[in-house]
């Protein structure tokens, strides 16, 4: 989490904001905030197909990602 904090604050004084500034605060939650964003949505987008597969009384289950 503090490379990620880290990061934002170089990008935000990079775009101009003071430090010790609420502009800044702004920028640097704005950023980590998206970040997680990004990681959530990119695992909860992956798809998992599962197939079932029964052979008597065996049943066997195989998931792809796709």
């Amino acid at each position: 989490m503090e490379k990620r904090v880290a990061k934002h604050r170089d990008r935000c004084q990079q775009y101009g904001f003071m430090p010790g500034t609420d502009e800044f605060a702004r920028c640097v939650e704005k950023g980590v905030t998206t970040d997680e964003q990004r990681f959530h949505d990119a695992f909860n987008s992956e798809k998992v197909r599962c197939e079932e597969e029964y052979e008597g009384n065996k049943k066997t289950t195989e998931c792809y990602k796709y």
